[in-house]
């Protein structure tokens, strides 16, 4: 699990690289097959990092990203070759134009998903590997590009395969676990990790999902060309073939038996793949057989892969005693806000179907506004309008003087309008102190940058947020363990820790969608006066719940939705009253 959501990094992650790679180094010196094995686990460990970053952390299964290793190899090797730059020179601007390429790639990547996503990156991914063979005056075509000079830094030449390339690559290795250590410990980890689990929850927060994925295109791009670079200058010879489907299957292999989406994964993936590799060997070529097992077993019975069961078995001794947070202040933040959140002849249309029509309504600061209606009414479609979710086919959304209908989520959200929502959108293998840290995000001081590095203002926006994190859960009444799981909690605490989070972003107006969905009488009655003092501090607040007597107890005023369009308003008792609401509860609606 990435400690982006929960504790910050132990010591010993951050020398679990050097040690291992000082280890190997002195373990192969003067075997010169096993030095070349451990510089091609080195290059491979580098490449494994980079598609876990993009995959196993953010969530994006792009298929091009063996095309971007495939790019850095040529373009290092032609920079040196034909415009005479120098190995190192030639390996960063190869590395600046792979960062190039994959912005290329997310451009009309941005809004896909899942298997839509990977069937377009693979078609880029085989466009780019066709380029790479027919292009033969840049690339040599089908014979690739001979002839490639030896590394050299610092004056010396470092010859393929020797112990010198080897603490080459091993340097590198170390920078790439260092860049991966940093940005999953980091604010942009967890914008990741949400990435990942719930691109609906970030955009709720203020964050863009847009911008979290250009993130990890450019870093795992970046990285991905380095290891091209460092391939390139082992092998001596570089072609297309090298960077095909069998390369891209053995690096999705590495990934998900090492562990997608932690620390250890790239690691113990790429060794689980020399030991299998050097088995089969060893067993006269049995080595596709060996593979194959070690896919059912790993993946059908571990879907985590290797890392994660080793964190079952052996977490017990690693775990760590949680750092102590102090909280900022056990407080509501006060809201000084005047304007007005006004919905106008809201309509909406499915096909045809009207879920909303000409809907009219205002949430006041420091008041809340009750909505209600059978099911079907078309109260949460507002929600969704008023958030950005979805664009009204009639009528506009105001907030003060600004216009919110036709903005993003996370635009919407960033002008103090969040939600929470019917089913909670939290990461539930993540702390419940992280879960409420990512509503601190779009705040955050440093930029995407120092996140990535984790930069001394990144660290300090870290402590920041969990101290206000903290503070906001007790504000709430939460009396859990806050570095458990938020996963493991009771549902009454999950409503409280999704509320936490949309606090985080100090809004003007809190949306909540079915907030008492499942509770008790006395988590509703507690919920209850929480929501009285959010109104109390300044808060503009709608709430939507089917448990009309809890919604009637808070509330100032209640607007009743019957099939999209509005059936009654007024005070709660005198609403509740009317003959046609009684109707569409117990006689009508759907």
């Amino acid at each position: 699990m990435s400690s982006a959501f929960s504790m910050p990094r132990a010591w010993w992650q951050t020398l679990v690289a050097p040690v291992v790679l000082v280890l190997i180094g002195l373990f192969v010196q003067g075997d010169g097959f096993h030095v070349y094995l451990a510089i091609t686990a080195a290059t491979a460990f580098i490449l494994t990092v980079s598609f876990n970053l993009i995959y196993g952390y953010a969530g994006v299964f792009s298929l091009a990203h063996i095309a971007v290793y495939g790019i850095g190899a040529y373009a290092a090797v032609l920079l040196e070759m034909k415009a005479g730059l120098p190995f190192l020179v030639a390996t960063l601007l190869a590395m600046l134009i792979c960062a190039v390429v994959s912005i290329l790639v997310w451009l009309p990547t941005r809004h896909l998903r899942d298997l839509f996503l990977a069937i377009a990156t693979l078609g880029l991914a085989v466009t780019v590997q066709e380029l790479m063979l027919k292009w033969t005056s840049l690339t040599g075509g089908a014979e690739g590009l001979l002839g490639i000079p030896f590394a050299t830094a610092f004056g010396s030449d470092l010859a393929a395969n020797s112990m010198s390339y080897y603490w080459l690559a091993a340097v590198a290795a170390i920078l790439a676990w260092e860049v991966s250590a940093r940005l999953t410990s980091s604010g942009m980890g967890r914008k990741f990790i949400a990435h990942r689990e719930s691109p609906v929850a970030l955009a709720a927060v203020g964050v863009s999902p847009g911008r979290v994925r250009l993130v990890a295109f450019v870093v795992s791009g970046m990285l991905a060309g380095l290891a091209g670079s460092l391939f390139a200058h082992q092998a001596l010879f570089v072609a297309s073939e090298s960077f095909g489907l069998p390369r891209l299957i053995l690096l999705i292999l590495a990934v998900l038996i090492g562990g997608a989406g932690t620390q250890l994964g790239p690691v113990v993936g790429v060794a689980a793949l020399v030991f299998i590799d050097e088995a089969g060997a060893a067993s006269s070529g049995y080595n596709t057989l060996i593979l194959g097992v070690a896919i059912v077993v790993l993946l059908g019975y571990w879907q985590g892969g290797v890392a994660r069961l080793l964190n079952l078995t052996l977490g017990r001794w690693l775990r760590r005693r949680p750092p102590e947070i102090k909280p900022a202040r056990v407080s509501f933040p006060v809201v000084e806000n005047t304007d007005v959140l006004r919905v106008e002849d809201i309509g909406v249309e499915f096909g045809g179907v009207h879920a909303l029509d000409s809907v009219s309504l205002e949430v006041r600061p420091g008041h809340v506004l009750g909505l209600i209606g059978p099911n079907g009414a078309g109260k949460t479609t507002l929600v969704n309008c008023v958030t950005g979710h979805v664009v009204p086919t009639a009528g506009r959304v105001v907030l003060g003087s600004e216009r919110l209908d036709g903005r993003r989520p996370e635009q919407v959200a960033g002008l103090g309008v969040v939600r929470t929502f019917q089913t909670a959108k939290l990461l539930t293998q993540i702390s419940v102190v992280g879960n409420v840290a990512l509503g601190f995000a779009a705040g955050a001081r440093a930029t995407d940058l120092g996140e990535v590095l984790d930069s001394p203002a990144a660290r300090a926006d870290t402590r920041h947020s969990l101290e206000e994190s903290v503070g906001l859960l007790h504000a709430l009444g939460v009396d859990t363990d806050l570095w458990e799981p938020v996963g493991a909690q009771p549902y009454s605490t999950q409503k409280l820790v999704e509320i936490a989070r949309a606090l985080a972003g100090a809004p003007s107006f809190l949306l909540l969608d079915e907030p008492g969905a499942g509770l008790n009488e006395h988590e509703c009655a507690t919920l209850s006066d929480i929501i009285r003092r959010l109104a109390q501090s300044g808060i503009g607040i709608l709430l939507i719940d089917h448990n009309v007597s809890f919604v009637a107890s808070v509330a100032d005023h209640v607007h009743v939705l019957d099939g999209g369009r509005t059936l009654a308003t007024g005070a709660p008792r005198e609403v509740l009253d009317r003959p046609e609401v009684v109707a569409a509860y117990f006689g009508g609606g759907e």
